[in-house]
């Protein structure tokens, strides 16, 4: 016949037994779920990731084309540069030879002020008979004036 306590004991030992195993079964839901949780973090990790590297990605081809651009408008700046540049000393030129001319015929318009001489100087004929209206011709280049009177 078995003893009131031994068979407590085997009882206590048999519930024991079945609380260890519950509490093992636990601790391997709890692992199993900590595993899946850090699983998904490390999925949101690497998507999160993904997307800063598309956006970096995204945002240095927009840059690369924002400096094409400019680029562009550098070169077309230059372009128009020189072409003024360009025109700019065609209009110099003009300048001078604008200020020549007007310098010979103010010499000129001295010449014929002072009528009373029959040649002027600097290079100047002149040529008038009194009798006759004239057409004045003048001509001019860089060192020369010339006043012709053609009647």
């Amino acid at each position: 016949m078995a003893s009131p306590g031994a068979g407590a004991c085997g009882a206590w030992s048999l519930s024991s037994s079945t609380a260890a195993a519950a509490a093992e079964e636990e601790e391997q839901r709890r692992r199993l779920k900590r595993r899946a949780s850090n699983r998904e973090s490390a999925r949101r990790t690497r998507a999160r990731k993904q997307q800063q590297v598309d956006d970096l990605e995204a945002e240095a081809a927009a840059l690369r084309g924002g400096k094409a651009g400019l680029e562009h408008a550098v070169r077309a700046a230059a372009r128009g540069r020189a072409a003024v540049e360009a025109e700019n000393a065609a209009l110099r030129g003009r300048a001078r030879e604008l200020a020549a001319r007007l310098r010979s015929l103010a010499g000129l318009l001295r010449c014929m002020e002072s009528s009373s001489s029959s040649s002027c100087t600097g290079g100047l004929q002149h040529t008038m008979p009194q009798q006759q209206p004239a057409t004045i011709v003048a001509a001019s280049q860089p060192d020369t004036m010339y006043c012709s009177y053609y009647y």
